[in-house]
């Protein structure tokens, strides 16, 4: 059996988060003061599935080169990922967001790691992945 197309890795992968993120569910049902970042986990999770998804069902159709679409495919399936571990990481050493940690100011090494290391990739990727699907789908469309 050959190769896996990109557009099939993609919509794998994509599957791949929404199974992680249905999973990170049962933190939720377990209850607890972590019960809401894994709430947060979990949505975060669930959507960017969708998003992987979106982008491996248009992936056949842009007009990219090579390269262009190596970092997309590559973007896409890493902010998925990065944003499941990010999420386990600020719920597992209590990281404080704007929502799940009810306003609190993140403090201590958790949030040093969180914001330098996390947050950098978790604002990158999704411009990355987004400005080349919209590059991608510029001109006429290739209907046959």
């Amino acid at each position: 059996m050959g190769q896996p197309s990109a557009r099939r890795f993609i919509l794998r992968q994509g599957f791949v988060i929404l199974l992680l993120g249905l999973l990170s569910g049962f933190g939720i049902v377990a209850g607890g003061p972590q019960a809401s970042g894994w709430m947060a986990t979990h949505l975060t999770l669930m959507l960017t599935a969708v998003l992987v998804v979106l982008v491996g069902l248009v992936y056949d159709d842009l007009e990219l080169s090579p390269r262009q679409r190596a970092v997309l495919r590559f973007t896409v399936v890493a902010d998925g990922y990065w944003g499941g571990l990010s999420g386990a990481f600020a719920t597992i050493f209590p990281v404080p967001g704007p929502v799940s940690g009810h306003g609190a100011q993140p403090t201590g090494w958790a949030a040093t790691v969180f914001f330098t290391v996390f947050i950098p990739l978790l604002t990158l990727l999704p411009f990355l992945f987004t400005g080349l699907t919209l590059y991608g789908l510029r001109g006429a469309a290739n209907d046959a």
